[in-house]
């Protein structure tokens, strides 16, 4: 072995380690939706607790090897759901691949395949988070359901049509 090829493999044990220690993670956490994807946004590993959220008719092992609009378009869903859900997750997933930060947070809308739709606040991770894009393995995330975010949302827009009406005001005075 040359001193470069021990270096490698050094790297690759250490990124193996951290993937069963994101597997280890993936077990306990059964309430809170956990998600593995490589590098091209295909699923390695979920908890049901995504599925039942996300997938509700699903079985982790359904999604493994999947984008999630690979697995929409196999169960059914309109161009026009698919394209949406691989507009949104495209651009999560891509970002924070590309992020140098790390603990990406992003409010996302969402829906499931039962049609219900609802506000994720997702932690997502590149692997390992140090990473550049070219070099990383894949991301992780979680996500929660957040309920009063369309409530907020609707709140915050008033405020900005009367900060608006407001400015044009003051411009026409």
């Amino acid at each position: 072995f040359t001193m470069c090829a021990i270096d490698e493999l050094e790297k690759a044990i250490d990124n193996l380690e951290k993937y069963v220690q994101l597997d280890n993670v993936l077990n306990s956490t059964k309430m809170t939706p956990f998600w593995i994807k490589d590098r091209n946004f295909r699923f390695l590993r979920v908890n049901q607790a995504i599925c039942n959220l996300m997938y509700p008719d699903a079985k982790p092992e359904d999604l493994y090897g999947k984008t999630d609009w690979e697995y929409m378009a196999s169960i059914g869903s309109s161009e026009e759901v698919v394209n949406y859900v691989k507009d949104c997750c495209v651009y999560s997933d891509k970002y924070t691949l590309k992020s140098k930060r790390t603990g990406e947070k992003f409010y996302e809308k969402a829906s499931n395949t039962k049609g219900e739709t609802f506000w994720l606040l997702t932690t997502k991770e590149k692997i390992p988070p140090e990473a550049d894009e070219r070099k990383a393995f894949g991301i992780y995330g979680t996500a929660v359901v957040f309920p009063l975010a369309e409530k907020i949302i609707a709140e915050n827009l008033q405020k900005l049509e009367k900060l608006s009406d407001n400015v044009y005001r003051i411009i026409e005075e």
